[in-house]
């Protein structure tokens, strides 16, 4: 499910590519604050940076996955995709920004899943669980069908070694609780 892109290049080629990653994710977390218009603008563009962002976490470098896993989380808890207050316009644009998000999710949310989860049960930093929590929460929120359907095949996955099946069971079990619990069908 999970390669890790960077552990078999060598040194100063995975060096390389972090670096160019990670200033990548910097100007698109720059870009998706000044100018989602820029951000936003094609679909092909979009999904390329959100895949590049997704690429990060399969890296092993803190920096790297801080930077992708902040990228991620804005784009997710965007305004665009959330219920407007019904007080206010929804800005003109903003269809078109949760369109673009809502085609990316669906065809790169499973494997976004996988990601997130391989990554928190293995590599990524401790300090960066409340990002995925966060991740996590805001896909449920908008994509609640989806991520119960995503999660048995990809916490099966996950390395038995590192999560038990119990463990397994007991996540999927909390999560579709969560979901159900503020879902309305």
């Amino acid at each position: 499910m999970v390669s890790k892109i960077g552990s078999k290049k060598s040194p100063l080629c995975s060096l390389t590519l972090w670096l160019v990653l990670e200033d990548y994710m910097h100007m698109l977390i720059h870009t998706l604050d000044y100018a989602p218009d820029v951000f936003f603008d094609s679909p092909e563009s979009f999904s390329i940076g959100f895949k590049a962002a997704m690429t990060g976490l399969t890296l092993i470098q803190t920096d790297l996955i801080f930077a992708s896993l902040d990228l991620i989380r804005l784009v997710l808890i965007h305004d665009s995709i959330l219920p407007p207050p019904s007080d206010k316009p929804v800005p003109p644009k903003f269809p078109i920004y949760a369109s673009r998000i809502q085609q990316v999710i669906e065809k790169e949310g499973y494997e976004l899943i996988g990601y997130l989860l391989s990554g928190l049960t293995g590599d990524f930093p401790e300090d960066s669980s409340s990002n995925v929590i966060t991740i996590f929460r805001n896909i449920a929120a908008v994509w609640p069908q989806q991520l119960l359907s995503w999660l048995p095949s990809v916490l099966q996955q996950l390395n038995s070694t590192t999560v038990s099946d119990e463990a397994k069971a007991s996540f999927l079990t909390e999560i579709t609780k969560f979901v159900l619990s503020f879902v309305v069908w």
